[in-house]
């Protein structure tokens, strides 16, 4: 069906992936005020690529504004938290 290659064979010879596991502890903190998704301190790239990743679902803590999709609306409230979170 279709041809399958490596990440080298596209430019990308040290791939590395990493996930950030978002949701709810058990103790009752829920999803962040602030769309921090990597727990690093600060909305960033790394927030960016996560929300952009869950594009289109109705991914829990991703869908910031809660109304099922992941969309620009959420990308618009992420660009608007950009930087330190409080």
């Amino acid at each position: 069906i279709a041809d399958f290659v490596t990440y080298a064979d596209i430019g990308f010879p040290d791939a590395n992936w990493s996930m950030a596991i978002i949701g709810d502890s058990g103790d009752g903190g829920g999803c962040p005020d602030c769309p921090d998704f990597t727990g690093d301190g600060q909305v960033d790239g790394a927030d960016l690529g996560l929300l952009l990743g869950a594009w289109g679902t109705d991914a829990e803590c991703i869908d910031i504004n809660e109304d099922g999709v992941v969309d620009g609306a959420d990308l618009g409230l992420l660009l608007g938290a950009w930087g330190v979170c409080p």
